[in-house]
């Protein structure tokens, strides 16, 4: 059975092992500091996010905050949106979101960060109402 709550009180290591696994088909992969330190500049706030549970085991999440020099505590943004593979295409997502509208007190949920080439995130997106606004790169030089 699945159950949805906030990352409030969820470990860190949890929660990277999670983006970890459901993004381990992706192109881009971060190792644990830099999803840290990306999370640090978006704002993470884990009151504000998500994830989709089975047992112990996150199969989805959201990782929500406050944006990008925001100043809008509750700003709608979602910096990661995420389901792991073997539990995709089953409504989990669609869950995950449908609790981030009914806590969203902006007006606008926006999601960021998605990459230009995820054409099944981004129908997924499409079918639940959002639309793609804009393009987004974010780029990196390891040193």
């Amino acid at each position: 059975m699945i159950t949805i709550k906030s990352l409030k009180e969820i470990a860190f290591e949890s929660i990277y092992q999670a983006f970890k696994e459901a993004f381990a088909d992706y192109e881009m992969q971060l190792e644990k500091e830099e999803l840290r330190r990306m999370l640090q500049r978006r704002g993470f706030v884990p009151e504000l996010s998500y994830a989709a549970f089975e047992g112990n085991q996150i199969v989805s999440f959201t990782l929500n905050g406050i944006g990008y020099a925001i100043s809008e505590f509750n700003s709608g943004d979602i910096t990661q949106l995420a389901v792991h593979k073997d539990f995709r295409r089953q409504g989990v997502g669609t869950e995950l979101l449908r609790k981030l509208i009914e806590n969203i007190t902006t007006g606008s949920l926006k999601v960021i960060n998605t990459e230009r080439t995820d054409f099944i995130t981004k129908k997924f997106l499409k079918s639940s109402g959002i639309d793609l606004s804009g393009k987004q790169f974010e780029m990196i030089k390891r040193i």
